[in-house]
């Protein structure tokens, strides 16, 4: 059939018309798409598990990370006993600092530290020998008062720190109010004076910065060190090695009853968690002792192994001006330890996207609980493709 000149005129119009609106379509910016997340919240409200809390006394849990996880009894100021002597040794090096493999400089014995060494002979205090111009390292001397808790080594360090045992309580007692320890109230060096006063939480915050110090963690592992008067001294801590106990500190008079500050590695699952508990205000310090191995023992069933995130999950979507979504997926697995009554923290974020293709990595993810963390690169699940031309026309038309 033979097309007239008019008609080709008006289809070749048309074709440049379609062509024009085309090109002009394809003009039209196309507006970024804003992630929209939909991550499962953490657990909340669950089970509390049967730990082996002592019948008597208070006692509190914790880890090195996350501080004071749980505790159980009144939580009041009651007398620390010898425990005392671990805020004693973390001013001392705060003081004078030493390092894991260090001795320390020499501290000569004076007749100041003899009066404390007869005071508390009297006083059937525990104590060490020690002889007028006798020279200790500092490392020895931490260990005098530290293993065989001798009540004499305290008041010598405090004075050899701090130029005397008020300048040292000062001290002391500043640091512990900056630390938010409200329970806790030092009024002498060794713990004897039933005025030292704290509370089991108390006992675990400081029991986690003690073990951030090298050598004060190193000192209270050793179950034996040698004097240059007293000779060979045993540690008090007598569940040093059972169930990977390392420290921290005993301690026991008539007023306090039996204390017991300790730390431990456990493995929990593929993690390994350094667990800190204290007991405080046992009828004796053999009651302590076998109170927190039943603690320590049970400690496992608190803590919870989960995977938040499987490789591959959704986590969110993009969706598009044009109505296509594309998924939003975790890159690999995010597992994560955590205790029963601390879930976890998780952080995400991903960019606005305009042009993307599956695969590609658009944000992250981060969990933390405090005992470690773990994070996965968040990728788009599906290619964008091309804009729709139809879409590109629409637009075209609704704003021209």
């Amino acid at each position: 059939m033979k097309i007239s000149r008019r008609h080709k005129d008006y289809l070749i119009g048309a074709i440049l018309a379609i062509l024009a609106l085309s090109v002009i379509g394809w003009t039209v910016p196309v507006p970024a798409a804003v992630p929209q997340f939909s991550v499962p919240p953490p657990p909340s409200n669950l089970s509390a598990p049967q730990l082996g809390w002592p019948p008597a006394g208070q006692a509190a849990l914790g880890a090195k990370g996350p501080g004071v996880l749980d505790s159980y009894g009144q939580q009041q100021s009651v007398p620390t006993a010898s425990v005392a002597k671990i805020f004693t040794a973390l001013a001392v090096l705060n003081q004078k600092p030493l390092a894991a493999g260090e001795t320390g400089p020499l501290i000569t014995i004076t007749q100041a530290d003899l009066d404390s060494y007869e005071s508390y002979f009297v006083q059937g205090g525990s104590l060490v020998p020690v002889t007028l111009g006798e020279q200790l390292s500092e490392r020895q001397a931490l260990e005098a008062m530290l293993l065989p808790s001798a009540n004499n080594m305290a008041d010598t360090l405090a004075r050899w720190a701090y130029g005397s045992v008020d300048g040292y309580l000062s001290y002391i007692n500043q640091f512990n109010a900056k630390l938010g320890l409200r329970q806790t109230h030092i009024a002498d060096a060794s713990g004897f004076s039933s005025s030292t006063v704290s509370s089991a939480e108390d006992l675990v915050k400081i029991g986690q910065i003690a073990l951030t110090q090298p050598a004060l963690a190193s000192i209270v592992s050793e179950q034996q060190a040698t004097l240059p008067v007293a000779g060979v001294v045993h540690n008090t801590n007598w569940l040093l090695g059972f169930n990977s106990i390392n420290g921290i500190k005993t301690g026991n008079t008539d007023e306090a009853g039996g204390c017991y500050l300790f730390s431990s590695e456990q493995l929990i699952g593929t993690h390994t968690v350094t667990v800190i508990g204290a007991v405080m205000a046992a009828p004796s310090l053999q009651d302590a002792l076998d109170y927190s191995r039943n603690l320590l023992g049970s400690v496992g069933s608190g803590f919870i192994t989960s995977q938040p995130l499987a490789a591959g999950q959704s986590v969110g979507q993009y969706k598009l001006a044009w109505g296509k979504t594309v998924p939003i997926r975790a890159a690999k697995a995010v597992p994560v330890l955590y205790w029963y009554k601390k879930p976890y923290s998780q952080s995400y974020s991903a960019k606005d996207i305009s042009r993307i293709k599956e695969g590609q990595v658009v944000g992250n993810y981060y969990l933390n609980s405090g005992l470690g963390g773990s994070s996965t690169q968040l990728v788009a699940g599906a290619d964008i493709g091309g804009v729709p031309w139809r879409w590109r026309l629409y637009q075209r038309f609704l704003y021209s």
